[in-house]
């Protein structure tokens, strides 16, 4: 049995960090350059992410897993064990507690397109 979606990781992300001093040394043409190969990258690995799901899934259910979705109740008890969580190591750790703030602020912003974006 393979439950989706994937609570633990929606989504993987890249970075590439770069001492601050370092990057205001480069030219701007070399600041452009490795911000494009960033952007370039990601939307790559976003696509190959989607694209390269279809061949494992579909081989996975040839053999016999059987693909089902987590139900509403599992979704909603997981979502609130993962506030409760964040929010008490938000207490913890005053830079968890900015990203989780920042991060919340763009999910508020983003449901009128989650919800209404895509077909269900």
């Amino acid at each position: 049995m393979n439950y989706f979606p994937g609570w633990h990781s929606q989504n993987n992300v890249g970075e590439l960090i770069i001492n601050q001093n370092i990057w205001q040394k480069l030219s701007s043409n070399h600041q452009m350059i490795i911000k494009h190969v960033c952007e370039a990258n990601d939307l790559n690995s976003y696509v190959s992410m989607n694209f390269n799901q279809i061949k494992p899934m579909n081989e996975l259910s040839r053999k016999g897993v059987k693909l089902k979705n987590l139900n509403n109740k599992v979704l909603k008890n997981l979502k609130k064990a993962w506030k409760e969580v964040v929010q008490e190591e938000s207490k913890k750790d005053p830079l968890l507690a900015e990203v989780y703030a920042a991060h919340q602020k763009f999910r508020d912003q983003y449901a009128i397109w989650g919800e209404k974006g895509y077909l269900k």
